[in-house]
């Protein structure tokens, strides 16, 4: 996980996140405050209506309120976020929130079409080193592999063990693509069915099934998903406080307002990649320097097109990074939305070695099992929205939910298939295959007793039981 948090201390985010600087003018504003509970919303309102300042928010908070002294401005926001679990920073007069995800009870919140954005960025990724989705499972190939070596090597196999360096060429390639496989084909399956599902929500129709089972039509032959209540015990999580818009709070701009607006205020055809995101915005009218501000927060890219009255504005999200074998679990990091990496670099900031998972890089064994304690929250949470705004119908259009029942449905669609997509969204097995171990000329592979399965050992005695029950015939059977 090391290797992840330095490309955001060093990259994008920068000193946006980890300082929180503020112009000298802001350093004598003072800010009144009721001597009531306040929500985060509230404090805001109050520091746009008095000091005039414009606010970008990159972020949902909890829902919580808290009494907060009257005093300077700065001393004000440094508690603020503090308690809300955000830093804050003052961007050319435009103030900035950036939710930071170290508290236990932190989530971050899921647009559909922003995860689906980065998971068509993860299949781009896979493409470009030949990873396809692929149906065929691991153990399956590589069972069809052994078949491909000569007899003799099959015979040590299943005797003392292969040594790999007797591979050939070919068979060493073909192996070192197998662990590759291992590492990333099933990710890039469930990234592939997980995308297809979530671009197609707009059109989406929601019909209830046997068992407490919600089906997610897709409007194609053939083509849902099925969400169902999680029956387990799960951690319990503090609901989001969504902003909504009122007459009463004219200052207030969801995302969705702001980037259908923007065009008209600033005279420029302005097109974003992205129609929903947990961010909001407390100015008078959407302006091209708070998308700016949002824009640095998050490493988006903001490009110019055309001239004079076609010119067209286009936001877009951060550009693919060049890609190898060794570093595509970094890559795939990388292209989760910021606010997920910055919820798993704050909640693993250090690596621990966890035996109860031998074949993964260290840490992973504690990320997964903290992963599906809130997956199991948030997928239980999430059905229950969903099951609720469905009630006695027999099928409702997802184009007529809430902001907050589609936010519900994401979390089922997208929180439990956690398990499994944080599996290689972490990089899965790469450090320990390609990183860590890179020379696999020392490795024994083996057939383990029974012919249940393969054991790949390392010279260091490092190593990891591929189980199956395809069995591993001997020679001359």
């Amino acid at each position: 996980m090391k290797v992840y948090r330095r490309s955001l201390a060093t990259g994008f985010l920068g000193a946006l996140i980890f300082s929180s600087s503020i112009s000298a003018q802001a350093q004598s504003e003072t800010l009144t405050l009721p001597a009531t509970e306040q929500s985060f919303l509230d404090v805001l309102l109050q520091v746009h209506k008095q000091t005039g300042r414009a606010l970008v928010v990159e972020g949902i908070p909890r829902e919580k309120t808290l009494k907060l002294a009257t005093g300077p401005l700065p001393q004000v926001l440094d508690t603020l976020a503090r308690e809300f679990d955000f830093t804050w920073s003052d961007e050319n007069g435009i103030l900035v929130f950036v939710q930071q995800f170290k508290r236990p009870e932190s989530t971050p919140e899921i647009s559909a079409d922003e995860f689906a954005a980065s998971l068509r960025d993860i299949l781009k990724l896979g493409a470009a080193l030949d990873a396809a989705p692929a149906q065929t499972s691991f153990t399956r190939s590589l069972q069809s592999f052994v078949l491909t070596l000569p007899q003799p090597q099959q015979a040590l196999l299943n005797a003392t063990g292969l040594p790999l360096h007797q591979l050939s060429p070919e068979h060493r390639k073909q192996f070192e693509a197998l662990l590759f496989q291992r590492s990333f084909s099933s990710i890039l399956f469930k990234a592939n069915q997980l995308e297809q599902t979530l671009s197609a929500l707009p059109t989406a129709t929601l019909q209830l099934a046997t068992l407490g089972v919600i089906w997610v039509n897709r409007d194609l032959p053939k083509s849902r998903g099925a969400i169902s209540p999680y029956l387990g015990k799960s951690r319990p999580i503090a609901s989001p406080a969504w902003p909504q818009e009122s007459p009463e709070q004219p200052a207030l701009i969801t995302w969705e307002r702001f980037t259908q607006t923007l065009s008209t205020t600033t005279g420029l055809r302005v097109t974003p990649e992205l129609t929903q995101h947990p961010a909001f915005f407390i100015a008078k009218e959407p302006t091209l320097p708070l998308l700016r501000a949002l824009v640095k927060c998050n490493g988006w890219q903001l490009q110019r097109r055309g001239e004079g009255e076609k010119q067209e504005i286009l936001l877009r999200r951060p550009a693919l990074p060049t890609v190898t074998r060794e570093s595509l679990g970094k890559a795939i990091f990388q292209t989760l939305p910021t606010s997920i990496q910055r919820y798993l670099s704050a909640r693993y900031p250090e690596d621990t070695i966890n035996p109860r998972y031998p074949d993964l890089p260290p840490s992973m064994g504690k990320i997964m099992s903290d992963l599906m304690q809130k997956s199991n929250s948030r997928l239980q949470k999430g059905y229950e929205v969903v099951a609720k705004a469905l009630g006695d119908k027999e099928s409702l259009r997802v184009a007529n939910l809430t902001p907050v029942q589609k936010v519900g449905l994401t979390d089922t669609l997208i929180f439990r298939e956690l398990e499994q997509i944080g599996d290689a969204l972490l990089g899965k097995a790469v450090a320990h295959n390609f990183q860590q171990k890179p020379d696999l000329a020392a490795a024994i592979l083996s057939s383990t007793s029974g012919g249940s399965g393969f054991e790949l050992r390392y010279a260091d005695g490092s190593g990891f039981i591929i189980r199956t029950r395809i069995h591993v015939p001997s020679p001359g059977r």
